[in-house]
């Protein structure tokens, strides 16, 4: 680790000093130091060695450059690393491109492209040597972690990690991008959500900020919608990380810690509400059976719940099993059973309606509760 920490401050202040406008600078400074400093390979033509300025076979695809900048060869995977200047954006698909065509002709696992600041590490397939042109991991100089500096000495330093094992990460990495991928997603339906605004609520706004205009026409009505979107889209930057706070810190005053699974559910219903009742609050109740959460309003005609987030406690870890919406008379009514917290935007109209209900007061007897359950 000493030595990965003193090249990382080596970077740096070269960075500073504007020392790596070029390749040659980048590999001499940089890369050489990372292979044989941090790694530990020696420069030669046998296993567990590097070698520097490659030729490349002429097989295949004939490829634009004839030489690959290193090959390092240990006992478990072959790995072609590609040099650019630090202005060089490593991300350009031409840059990564040129690297698989290398992967691909030199028969290797791993591939990796660096400006010296970033490095990101691809892995190439088993049999036909085609390299995703998606980095299973990709690491920063300047903002590098403890456990990323790690991640590059467990897998890379002589011999190198076991090849299963690097598929495993690339694995790994691939499922926590599936991952953020479905959770902006779940994101963009929320903000969709919240963008909504009904033509008679505009034209209500429209008379509040604009006092003297008694009667808001067509014309008046499309001249300020950009307005709407530009201010929808404020509302929810501001209020995503204001409501994620609430629900942590309200969870706290129950349990000492909160799962993520359950901050997902809060956040979801409440982003569900956020562009129309900024008094949405969660409140949670302990029960033996797990943990219960009723959606509610602060204020006077507060305390009328909105639905019930069901879960429970197995082997001390949270289970999202689905909710429950009230009764006519407000008693908590049956479960539905959802598999994941993102399955309850499909209930979005029926939560929004029974937010309005709960604002207008208690509850009674055949109240418009009773709609369905989904859109």
């Amino acid at each position: 680790m000493k030595n990965l920490n003193a090249l990382v401050e080596k970077y740096k202040s070269l960075a500073l000093a504007n020392e790596l406008n070029n390749e040659e600078s980048v590999k001499n400074y940089i890369i050489r130091n990372m292979v044989e400093r941090v790694w530990g390979y020696e420069y030669g033509a046998g296993v567990d060695c590097y070698k520097v300025e490659v030729e490349l076979p002429q097989i295949g695809v004939k490829v634009n450059h004839s030489r690959c900048d290193y090959l390092i060869q240990t006992a478990n995977y072959k790995c072609i690393i590609e040099a650019k200047r630090l202005s060089e954006d490593i991300d350009n698909q031409k840059h990564i491109d040129e690297l698989a065509s290398y992967v691909q002709n030199m028969l290797v696992e791993i591939g990796i492209l660096t400006n010296g600041r970033k490095w990101s590490f691809f892995i190439a397939d088993a049999s036909s040597h085609v390299m995703e042109k998606t980095p299973f991991k990709t690491i920063d100089f300047e903002k590098i972690s403890d456990d990323e500096k790690k991640y590059l000495l467990e897998l890379f330093k002589k011999p190198g990690a076991d090849l299963a094992k690097i598929r495993s990460a690339y694995e790994e990495g691939k499922k926590k991008a599936e991952e953020q991928s479905l959770m902006t997603k779940i994101e963009n339906a929320i903000l969709e959500e919240r963008r909504y605004l009904s033509d008679d609520e505009k034209k209500h706004i429209i008379r509040k900020v604009e006092p003297g205009c008694s009667v808001v026409n067509q014309n008046k009505l499309e001249s300020y919608e950009n307005y709407f979107q530009a201010a929808m889209m404020n509302i929810v930057e501001k209020e995503k990380a204001k409501y994620k706070a609430e629900a942590e810190a309200e969870a706290a005053r129950y349990k000492n810690s909160i799962e993520p699974e359950e901050l997902a559910v809060y956040s979801i219903i409440l982003g569900l509400l956020a562009d129309k009742y900024d008094t949405a609050t969660i409140n949670l109740s302990d029960f033996n059976s797990g943990l219960l959460a009723k959606v509610h309003f602060n204020g006077p005609k507060s305390g009328q719940p909105i639905l019930w987030v069901v879960g429970k406690i197995v082997d001390n870890k949270y289970r999202f099993e689905g909710i429950a919406f009230p009764k006519s008379d407000g008693a908590q009514g049956e479960t539905i059973a959802l598999v994941d917290p993102k399955d309850i935007i499909t209930h979005k109209s029926r939560i929004r309606s029974e937010a309005e209900i709960s604002f207008a007061g208690p509850r009674v007897k055949d109240s418009k509760s009773e709609i369905p359950s989904a859109e």
